[in-house]
């Protein structure tokens, strides 16, 4: 494929044999502008080998690969009245993105490569998918499948929508960054790695649940919070490590989303006053596990100062251990928060 754009007009349709090889050469483009049901179907290879933009797939062209799409340079880009559809193996070459906007991934989609995958537009995930390339969102996913991270995620903005939502396996990092809102529009987040969260307000809508499995850990690095703004049941479970990190100050889990925890939440306290040590702020509570509790900023608690590091609009339980490093506390659970003393 060497020409500038090939124009599939009307119903013509081209398949790319399981022994073909269709080389594109260049910044290419496949498009129609006489539209029936243009179609181009690879069972072969489609492997872009020049040029750094883009090869594109426009107009009303339906793109499917049930094989292998190579990119080694540049990059691939659906722009079509039609959703593409991959059952087959995208390979993203160093230095390449290939970009999931109006695709459809089915049963039989891989992924190889030392690439970008990008979550650019409106993804339908219709089958579980290991990511095993990096990925950037900045889009919509929906479908009926889960996306398993086996590679990092960076997450700048968008909707997670995919009914399975997304899981992340160790030793991998979702990072949740930018001001940027983010959304699980019913879909769960399921973490065993780890989830550094930089930046953005997080909403669970509807039945959303986020677990932090034993194995993993959320790093809450600001002042942050997770809400809802269309409730059903939403959750969010800590079973690992949920701390917090960067300037000290307020972590809320609000609206109706209910917090419970089986693990460790680590705070820190760095000062008596407000800003100066770690909340958690919740609308209501399930307490088991361990309250870690950290000094910093070489803060040295003095006897009386006393600390609401857990709030609530009501609560179950209590923590079975509180860990002071060496520093003892006495914790009195009152009706709308924990307070530690020191005695």
């Amino acid at each position: 494929m060497e020409r500038r754009r090939s124009v599939l007009q009307g119903g013509a349709a081209v398949t790319n044999t399981t022994s073909g090889v269709w080389e594109v050469q260049g910044n290419l483009t496949l498009n129609s502008s006489n539209c029936g049901a243009p179609s181009f179907t690879n069972a072969g290879l489609v492997r872009k080998t020049a040029g750094s933009g883009a090869f594109q797939v426009v107009s009303c062209v339906l793109f499917t690969n049930d094989s292998i799409l190579e990119l080694q340079t540049g990059s691939f880009v659906v722009a079509t009245s039609v959703n593409a559809v991959n059952a087959g193996l995208l390979d993203v070459g160093p230095g390449t993105t290939m970009n999931l906007n109006l695709m459809r991934l089915e049963s039989g989609t891989t992924f190889s490569g030392a690439g970008t995958v990008a979550l650019n537009g409106t993804t339908v995930v219709n089958t579980p998918v290991s990511m095993t390339v990096p990925v950037v969102q900045t889009g919509n996913t929906s479908g009926t499948g889960t996306i398993v991270l086996d590679a990092p995620m960076t997450w700048q903005a968008g909707l997670i929508g995919n009914a399975g939502g997304i899981e992340v396996n160790a030793p991998w990092t979702l990072t949740i960054s930018t001001a940027n809102q983010k959304v699980f529009d019913g879909a769960p987040l399921t973490n065993r790695g780890t989830v550094a969260w930089t930046g953005g307000t997080i909403f669970l809508q509807g039945n959303a649940a986020v677990a932090n499995a034993a194995t993993g850990s959320l790093d809450v690095q600001a002042g942050l919070q997770l809400t809802s703004s269309n409730c059903g049941s939403p959750t969010f479970a800590n079973a690992g490590l949920l701390r917090r990190s960067g300037a000290t100050g307020t972590f809320t889990v609000g609206s109706c989303v209910a917090f419970s925890n089986t693990g460790t939440v680590q705070l820190r306290l760095g000062g008596t006053g407000a800003g100066q040590y770690d909340v958690l702020a919740t609308a209501g509570a399930t307490l088991g596990g361990t309250l870690d509790v950290t000094l910093v900023n070489g803060f040295v608690p003095s006897a009386g100062n006393a600390f609401d590091v857990v709030t609530y609009g009501s609560r179950t339980g209590s923590f079975a251990v509180i860990d002071g490093h060496g520093q003892t506390y006495t914790p009195t659970y009152g009706a709308n928060a924990l307070r530690l003393q020191v005695p």
